[in-house]
């Protein structure tokens, strides 16, 4: 990635983990995505593949872990903070 801020999203390392009855289960392990401005982009996974929680982390609905690079996001140029160290703009 050349600069976060040029991109409409951008995802690095992203990490997500819920706790399980036998630990811990990582539901995404370090998404790097790229979307530039004007491209049409599907997310497809099979069930549990973690892609509903990579929109919600995107969206800003559910918090990556803290191991996770950044993410950001930009539409209309109004910028919130998807987790600490990071922001977006949507």
């Amino acid at each position: 990635m050349t600069s976060q801020t040029a991109h409409a999203i951008a995802l690095q390392g992203l990490v997500k983990s819920f706790r399980g009855h036998g630990g811990p289960v990582r539901a995404v392990r370090a998404v790097d995505l790229v979307v530039e401005r004007g491209e049409t982009v599907a997310l497809l996974g099979p069930n549990g593949a973690g892609t509903s929680t990579t929109l919600d982390m995107l969206l800003g609905l559910t918090e990556p872990d803290p191991q996770g690079r950044s993410a950001t996001a930009s539409a209309s140029g109004r910028r919130r903070p998807v987790r600490n160290g990071s922001s977006s703009r949507v």
